[in-house]
């Protein structure tokens, strides 16, 4: 996609770390809450530019920059 409609891109693999812990501590509300802080952070981090957040597991998310240049 990058190629084809942007010319370039970054595809970007986070995980976050401990966050079985916090499911395991708090309970699920609390780790679905953490997961939508997350999102907002890299939402606000990513403001400005066109960007494609997905969720691939339980804590590991996929980031897509189609302008970004290398």
């Amino acid at each position: 996609m990058a190629e084809r409609v942007y010319d370039c891109g970054a595809l970007l693999f986070l995980d976050l770390d401990n966050f079985k812990q916090v499911n395991d501590i708090f309970g699920h509300q609390a780790g679905d809450e953490a997961l939508r802080r997350a999102v907002g952070i890299m939402r606000h981090e990513l403001d400005g530019e066109i960007y494609y957040i997905g969720r691939t597991g339980g804590d590991e998310f996929v980031i897509f920059l189609p302008r970004i240049r290398p």
